[in-house]
């Protein structure tokens, strides 16, 4: 698999997870806090060929690069001390046989087989280091292949029979120019390392020409032949020289400037997809894969858009998210508050004033948007009646797209008593004749630290029932992602979770592990529950609200795992464990 077959696969076969990211890079999906859809700015980065390359890969070169000539090195120094003294490395010859230059052990001398393991050992060390010399420069150039689609229109190079402009792969994935001396590099540094250190046999024979047994050393040993390694200096110094010079080159050509003109991809399918969403067709219906290709702009993208989206609750949580994520996206809003001085200053936004109870100011603030992002009201007793003054407002306004943040599992006999609002509200935007989609969010994460008490006890009447719990900028990454192209989700119900869900006892130990503090959870009663919060003043379908949160987890209604945030923004949602590791 190339690069060429990826963009091929691509190209034939659209990959909607990265829709509208064509400037993303693989440093958007390792880091989640920079990862945005939609339009961004274009900086036109300077790239170098170690920005093809993964650290580790650098990483591990360098361990086997620097540490062999280390070694060599070292070696060297200790043959040249044990020479006989007045010998010089000038008395050897390359790659020549001498006695003096012979490994002399102090014990037994080792027999052949493993003399021959010690000599071909430094062979398997070069061999693994010319793997990864060569992964390296295949990385940069394949970098160097990407950047040049934003400079000339060329067919792609792929594994598979040419079709069209298409050309086949180089022989080992390298340009010849490059490939032909690597090659030719590899081969001399295996013939020097051959000479530098080698088998040699030793037969002893006396004056007389008969088998002797060299020196009295191996007479009392009753040894006739010797078998050891033998050594070159001059061979040493000039493997040592070319391995130099080729560690020089490697880090040299790291800081070798790209062309700009496009984001680097690197080997990440992601990023490679991301740059792949070209027109429906190639010309006269021939496969778009199959053509010349150039990257770029194919037409100018209307960023700041006459109708803007309109965004409900811009300065609380959720949709304060939200509004952040449109404006890095460039897209045009209008922020719907109860106090415009409290209102956010973001680019490309407007802010007016309406509450969800007064129908004439909802419906003057709506005039002239076409998406709206409804969170819903504060809990109370007439928010049923809110929202329907409100959707009522926005079909008058002439509101088209309505995406209202529900609750998981709304139904109108939920075991948690505020989805069922969720539900009368779904069905009343519904009945509308808007076009809607539905983000049925579950509880949040942002909200499991406020369960502990004073004491260090989470109290509730949950059992052992698990919660799928999620992240408010989970929710707003969906929701910016599904606000950016309502079209594409016009009609759907997204259960948002998180990618795991826990039991309470669960949050409690997961709280306690991260905060360093004893926290721990206790399985009240459904009367000691509505006991405990009986004199905190409120009315009783609060209660209600409040001990139905934690029989809902207890039932494992809020147990299902979604993946409806990876599959619409391509990042995964993040866990309890590390919500709280980046909100210390």
């Amino acid at each position: 698999m190339t690069m060429g077959d990826a963009v091929a696969s691509f190209l034939d076969k659209k990959d909607v997870t990265t829709k509208n990211m064509c400037l993303s890079t693989p440093a958007d999906f390792r880091n989640r806090k920079e990862y945005q859809l939609g339009p961004r700015q274009w900086g036109n980065e300077r790239y170098r060929w170690k920005d093809a390359t993964s650290r580790p890969r650098r990483f591990n070169t360098v361990v086997i690069f620097l540490p062999a000539l280390v070694a060599v090195s070292y070696l060297l120094k200790m043959g040249i001390d044990n020479l006989p003294t007045g010998t010089t490395i000038n008395h050897f010859e390359f790659g020549a046989v001498s006695p003096e230059a012979s490994i002399q052990f102090k014990v037994n001398p080792p027999g052949l087989i493993l003399n021959a393991v010690i000599a071909n050992t430094p062979q398997v060390v070069l061999s693994f280091l010319h793997f990864n010399y060569n992964a390296i420069y295949t990385a940069m150039l394949m970098g160097y292949e990407w950047v040049s689609y934003a400079h000339e229109r060329k067919g792609l190079r792929v594994t598979r029979q040419p079709s069209g402009a298409q050309r086949s792969t180089y022989f080992l994935q390298l340009p010849y120019r490059f490939n032909i001396p690597l090659m030719v590099l590899n081969g001399t540094l295996h013939w020097l390392v051959s000479q530098s250190i080698f088998l040699i046999a030793i037969d002893f024979y006396d004056a007389f020409g008969k088998p002797g047994t060299g020196t009295p050393k191996w007479e009392l040993l009753g040894i006739h032949n010797y078998k050891s390694l033998g050594y070159s200096p001059p061979a040493i110094i000039t493997v040592i020289v070319l391995g130099g010079l080729m560690f020089i080159s490697i880090v040299a050509s790291r800081y070798i400037p790209y062309k700009r003109g496009m984001p680097l991809a690197g080997s990440c399918s992601l990023a490679i997809s991301a740059a792949c969403h070209p027109m429906e067709q190639g010309d006269d219906g021939v496969s778009i894969a199959e053509q010349k290709l150039k990257w770029g702009v194919i037409r100018k993208a209307n960023l700041m858009r006459a109708i803007p989206i309109a965004v409900t609750g811009a300065t609380g949580g959720v949709g304060g998210l939200v509004a952040r994520g449109l404006a890095a996206r460039q897209l045009p809003q209008r922020l719907l508050v109860r106090t415009p001085s409290k209102a956010p200053k973001l680019p490309h936004s407007e802010v007016r004033q309406f509450s969800y109870s007064d129908h004439a100011a909802a419906s003057t603030a709506l005039k002239g948007v076409h998406t709206l992002f409804m969170v819903s009201a504060s809990e109370s007793a007439e928010r049923l009646d809110q929202h329907r003054s409100f959707v009522d407002a926005a079909v008058e306004a002439g509101v088209q797209h309505v995406v209202y943040t529900s609750f998981m599992g709304a139904a109108p006999d939920a075991v948690f008593t505020l989805a069922r609002d969720h539900y009368v509200t779904e069905e009343y935007i519904k009945a509308s004749g808007m076009r809607w989609t539905f983000l049925r969010d579950n509880l949040y994460i942002d909200f499991m630290e406020s369960l502990v008490g004073a004491d260090g006890v989470i109290r509730g009447p949950s059992g052992s029932g698990r919660v799928s719990i999620v992240a408010r900028e989970d929710v707003a990454r969906l929701a910016a992602a599904v606000l950016a192209d309502p079209d594409q989700h016009a009609g759907i119900s997204y259960d948002v979770t998180g990618r795991e869900a826990l039991s309470i006892s669960d949050v409690a130990a997961t709280i306690s592990k991260i905060r360093t503090r004893d926290v721990r959870f206790h399985d009240e009663t459904i009367e000691e529950a509505y006991t405990s919060r009986a004199n905190y003043g409120v009315p009783g379908w609060q209660v209600d609200a409040w001990v139905s949160t934690y029989t809902a987890i207890g039932s494992n209604a809020l147990a299902p795992v979604s993946d409806a945030v990876k599959s619409v923004t391509g990042c995964a949602p993040m866990t309890l464990a590390e919500y709280l590791a980046a909100n210390p």
